[in-house]
């Protein structure tokens, strides 16, 4: 029953919209850990999960371990949302670009259709690594996408942040009236927010 849960808020974006707490009935979560290998990728995966909804560093042995496991199998949502965390692993040790790059490529062919808030959140990252490289259309075009998604899912927080790497990149291409408009939404959503430290960002 809770891998149906699981499976059906990791579709839905629960995960990432609502605080949640989950009641063991007994010993699940210690069966869980210690059980079949693909129990033990579950519970570091939700493990990740955790600590990415916290904003808390990801352990690289669980990455790896999730990563590992998740990358041979046939899941295409688990192995999408692995190889997202395996691309940030990547990002947090300064690897190379393309080391950086090439998970995120990968999280993007098997993430599901329906999971917006997950597919938003790969061409968010994928849109820094092209612009880490000076890319800037390609940047330009994931930033958008990403913006566009978290527009329609409503998701403010990420849609913010959105609107200024676009607008950024907007700028870097001369586009300053398109630079105006993002940086504009930009402006009007932190104040929405109340986020005064975005507000300064797009007052500057």
């Amino acid at each position: 029953r809770m891998k149906a849960y699981i499976d059906s808020y990791e579709r839905n974006g629960i995960f990432d919209n609502n605080d949640l707490a989950y009641y063991q009935g007994n010993n699940a979560f210690s069966l869980l850990r210690h059980g079949t290998a693909e129990d033990r990728a579950l519970y570091d995966l939700l493990t990740l999960r955790s600590y990415s909804i916290r904003g808390k560093p990801l352990p690289d042995s669980l990455v790896r371990h999730v990563y590992a496991y998740y990358h041979a199998t046939d899941d295409s949502l688990h192995r999408a949302r692995a190889s997202l965390y395996m691309s940030r692993l990547h990002y947090k040790l300064r690897s190379h670009f393309r080391q950086w790059l090439l998970p995120l490529l990968e999280a993007e062919r098997y993430v599901p259709t329906d999971n917006l808030l997950l597919r938003g959140q790969i061409s968010s990252d994928m849109g820094a690594v092209y612009e880490m490289q000076y890319e800037d259309e390609l940047a330009f075009d994931k930033y958008r996408r990403a913006y566009e998604i978290f527009k329609r899912l409503g998701r403010l927080d990420l849609q913010v942040r959105a609107a200024g790497r676009t607008g950024y990149v907007h700028f870097y291409l001369h586009r300053y009236d398109s630079a105006r408009y993002y940086f504009r939404e930009g402006f009007r959503i932190s104040g929405i927010l109340r986020d005064t430290a975005m507000l300064s960002n797009f007052e500057y």
